[in-house]
């Protein structure tokens, strides 16, 4: 919610200090580990515990969670934050650098499974995005999305072009179909750009012939759902995602649908994180891809999932 540069004397002015992070920089790459009890990337932090400063915790974490020895911290401020239950916490920021990192060797009762360094580029999977958000903004990794980012309505033909085609007549079905869909208003295009360039997608169908999916009323279907591998694990999907759930509600929208491969586990994992986490049922026919006939196309089989708006 809001990041305050105070100093460390000042921590005890705030109520509900919960936690402390301990970002730990070394030769340019950021220490991560991956949470094997939330299935997730995260950068090292903890509770206060009763009697324990925030720098005291910072340190305890650091070491219980990724084997890492550094008490030569700085502390960089405060992040007010709301959890899930609504609750404003404020949450304690210490930095430090390393030359190299010590031997991390996994034991059963450990947090983390495994810890590498990170340049904010590489795909690693998904990372916490609380988490992210905090470290970009400490470290200055951060892209400020309000200047080279913006997530735009595109139009059926921005579609086409995305999609490779010039023109409507050589566009294969499923094309077609969104096509005909975004023009008549029944399918929303979003889209992320960097400048002018589109680097991610995503699609609202209000109605479709299968209510579970999309009944014009109540509940609406995302598809399509693709950022481009750059840019992927920096929170961006996760603007883009938000921003069409936004409007669906803003809509009077009280569902939203997506689909997900059987054995797509990383995105059941990260779709489950967005809140879509109800199986409505198993599918074996696309709505939005279509045969040559223009009738739902066959599917190999994935999952229809749902999130409450």
């Amino acid at each position: 919610m809001e990041y305050l540069k105070v100093s460390e004397d000042d921590i005890g002015d705030f109520d509900n200090v919960t936690g402390s992070f301990a970002v730990i920089s070394v030769n340019g790459e950021y220490l991560i580990g991956f949470n094997s009890w939330r299935q997730q990337w995260e950068f090292p932090a903890g509770g206060i515990e009763p009697g324990e400063t925030a720098r005291e915790a910072a340190i305890r974490e650091l070491y219980e969670e990724t084997h890492q020895r550094q008490t030569d911290l700085e502390f960089k401020g405060l992040f007010k934050i709301k959890d899930p239950k609504g609750t404003i916490k404020y949450q304690a920021v210490f930095y430090g650098t390393m030359p190299t990192l010590a031997p991390f060797s996994h034991i059963a009762e450990d947090e983390m499974d495994k810890i590498r360094l990170w340049d904010f580029k590489e795909d690693i999977g998904y990372v916490d995005e609380c988490d992210l958000k905090i470290v970009e903004l400490v470290t200055g990794n951060m892209n400020n999305p309000e200047t080279s980012f913006t997530i735009r309505q595109k139009s059926a033909r921005d579609m086409l072009s995305l999609w490779n085609y010039s023109n409507y007549s050589e566009a294969t079905p499923t094309a077609r179909f969104f096509y005909d869909n975004i023009e008549s208003g029944n399918a929303i295009f979003w889209s992320l750009c960097d400048e002018e360039n589109i680097v991610g997608e995503l699609y609202s169908f209000l109605e479709l012939e299968d209510k579970d999916f999309a009944d014009g009323k109540d509940i609406a279907y995302l598809c399509a759902f693709r950022v481009n591998k750059e840019y992927r694990g920096k929170g961006y999907g996760s603007m883009l995602m938000n921003t069409a759930l936004s409007d669906l509600k803003s809509k009077n929208f009280s569902l939203a649908t997506i689909g997900v491969g059987m054995d797509e586990e990383g995105n059941k994992k990260m779709y489950d994180h967005m809140g879509f986490n109800r199986k409505i049922k198993e599918c074996f026919f696309d709505p939005c891809a279509r045969d040559k006939d223009m009738k739902p196309a066959a599917d190999e089989g994935f999952i229809l999932m749902s999130k409450e708006l």
